[in-house]
């Protein structure tokens, strides 16, 4: 998979980014999820954490946060919500042959 982002990070940065494989499938699924985010355990997939880390640092795209919260329940400690607080816009997908 090959995806074609445009992030809007701040009134006057804006970045194209051209993601393939799992680092554009995670940014999909941000754009997804919307203002609210999600945690992992809502959206299960492989290293979430190393997705997000990657997107932060790509050249003008650090739109992603991870929120920390408090689990409902007997558990402790805290667990992660991912948000994207850029705008961001997927201009094109396809496959890597394409």
């Amino acid at each position: 998979m090959k995806v074609l982002f445009l992030v809007e990070n701040g009134a006057s940065e804006i970045s194209l980014l051209e993601l393939r494989g799992c680092d554009a499938w995670a940014p999909n699924e941000l754009v997804d999820a919307g203002a609210a985010g999600f945690a992992p355990v809502t959206r299960p997939g492989p290293r979430w954490s190393n997705y997000v880390d990657r997107l932060r640092h790509q050249r003008g795209a650090g739109a992603a946060e991870t929120v920390h919260e408090a689990p409902k329940g007997p558990c402790r400690g805290t667990h992660a919500r991912y948000v994207l607080r850029a705008n961001v816009l997927v201009l094109s997908a396809g496959s890597e042959a394409a």
